[in-house]
């Protein structure tokens, strides 16, 4: 995995404006290491009644993706939460401040074990699975395009590279099972089937129960 030093932040900064909005504030990680991923936050809205998390600082290094696979290199994550969800650092408790971390972990996993993400990647915590937190039902993530959004921000094209945004959503473990021996939209026909969007929803329900 290499960094490109030549990524210049305010380009991801101006494609989520023109496409998102005005973002609220950017929650910073506090301390340098190899990658630090930063938090741009954009509160929910009269227009957008939930909140976006995107992250900044993934796509600063190249992933160590296959051949023929390589329009995912770089990648950025997205997570939707809830209106009622405290987004604010005074205001997170900490039994729901697992979105935040596992954004900033995500985002690291690619340099960390060389590898890539793209569309209908899972991600299990450990193995086997174990819950993200004490407080939610679910034991890891899958990995989906970001349909809430216009087509014109699923691929930020810069002179020298091509950002693709990837949605983070929990998985149960029965979910995170099927996703192993399944093709990914299986999975999101079930979502549909219950009506089931990529807004974390911690009472939604289990659809491989």
């Amino acid at each position: 995995m290499v960094k490109n030093d030549d990524f210049a932040s305010g380009e991801l900064m101006n494609h989520l404006r023109e496409n998102i909005g005005e973002p609220s504030f950017v929650n910073m990680e506090g301390f340098m290491q190899n990658i630090n991923i930063d938090l741009i936050v954009f509160e929910a809205n009269t227009n957008r009644n939930y909140h976006t998390i995107v992250t900044s600082g993934m796509s600063n290094y190249s992933s160590n993706v296959e051949e023929g696979c390589e329009e995912w290199k770089y990648t950025e994550l997205i997570m939707y939460l809830p209106s009622e969800w405290p987004v604010r650092q005074a205001d997170i408790q900490d039994e729901l401040y697992w979105p935040f971390g596992w954004l900033r972990k995500l985002g690291k996993f690619t340099f960390d074990h060389q590898t890539w993400f793209c569309y209908g990647d899972s991600i299990p915590n450990g193995d086997p699975p174990q819950l993200l937190s004490n407080k939610n039902p679910f034991v890891g993530f899958m990995l989906l395009p970001p349909i809430n959004e216009n087509p014109d921000f699923f691929t930020l094209k810069t002179p020298d590279k091509e950002i693709q945004f990837l949605v983070v959503f929990p998985v149960f473990l029965e979910e995170m099972n099927f996703l192993r021996n399944n093709e990914f939209t299986l999975l999101l026909e079930k979502f549909d089937d219950f009506h089931i969007n990529d807004i974390i929803n911690l009472q939604r329900a289990n659809v491989c129960e």
